[in-house]
């Protein structure tokens, strides 16, 4: 039996939800070179039959652990990523009758370690110094 026989009008909307918006990685904070988190976000399935999502995670392309269920949340964040590793993520929606949906397109987020956090650190440090180098400038400019 094919998927589109077994529950045709939720793979529908699925596709149009889910599929077809993609899921999104929200920066978290103001996006810190010290963030080893990442928060999905996905459109809601306008199913009336939706039972939840599923959340996969892995650190090889295609290659997920176990899900994790986000209930019927249109969000959902996963902590303390381990460091010097992509992370990829994919979300299906479940029907009430239990058959899931083709997986959402994946995302990915690197997360940095040790010493590509003290870069960022230092690269941020000469990018507020050039900053403030430059608003002195323009400040004297303007006084002259």
């Amino acid at each position: 039996m094919s998927s589109d026989s077994v529950c045709p009008t939720f793979r529908k909307v699925f596709v149009a939800s889910v599929f077809g918006v993609c899921v999104f990685l929200i920066p978290n904070g103001a996006q810190s070179a010290t963030s080893n988190s990442a928060t999905l976000q996905w459109a809601a399935n306008q199913e009336s039959d939706l039972a939840g999502y599923r959340v996969y995670h892995g650190t090889t392309p295609g290659i997920y652990g176990i899900p994790q269920t986000a209930g019927k949340n249109t969000t959902y964040q996963y902590a303390n990523l381990e460091s010097n590793k992509t992370h990829y993520f994919s979300v299906t929606a479940i029907d009430t009758a239990g058959n899931e949906s083709t997986p959402s397109p994946e995302v990915s987020k690197a997360i940095p370690g040790p010493e590509q956090l003290a870069e960022a650190a230092k690269l941020q440090e000469q990018q507020q110094l050039a900053e403030a180098a430059k608003l002195q400038e323009q400040q004297q400019l303007a006084e002259a």
